[in-house]
C-alpha cells in the first residue's frame, strides 16, 4: 500500500469476515464510498485445518471452501459493477 500511495494512488486494506456476505457487501460499499470504487481486488484470505486429508470432515471442507472459493466470488461479483464502465478494465487476483 505504501508503494501505491507513494506513487499518488489510493489503497486500503480491509478486514471483514469474508464468510459473511453482508460483511463483504459492507466492505465493498465502504471502498466505493471512501475511494470511489474498486480498481484492483486482491482476495488474500485463507482457512486451513490441522488435520490429514483423510480425517477432514464435510464441515471442514465447507469452512475451507467458504473462504477460498465462495468469498472471492462474492467480493468479485459485488465489486464488478464499478469495473465495467472503466476504460482500463477490471483486475482481480486471489492468493491463499
Amino acid at each position: 500500500m505504501r508503494e501505491i500511495e507513494g506513487l499518488g494512488g489510493k489503497a486500503r486494506a480491509m478486514l471483514a469476515d469474508v464468510t459473511d456476505e453482508a460483511a463483504v457487501v459492507a466492505m465493498i460499499a465502504a471502498i466505493g464510498r471512501d475511494l470511489g470504487g474498486v480498481d484492483i481486488l486482491v482476495n488474500n484470505a485463507a482457512n486451513r485445518r490441522e488435520a490429514a486429508f483423510t480425517e477432514m470432515t464435510f464441515a471442514d471442507w465447507h469452512a475451507i471452501l467458504a473462504v477460498v472459493l465462495a468469498a472471492p466470488s462474492c467480493a468479485a461479483a459485488r465489486s464488478s459493477p464499478a469495473w465495467w464502465p472503466r476504460a482500463a478494465g477490471p483486475s482481480s487476483t486471489s492468493a491463499a
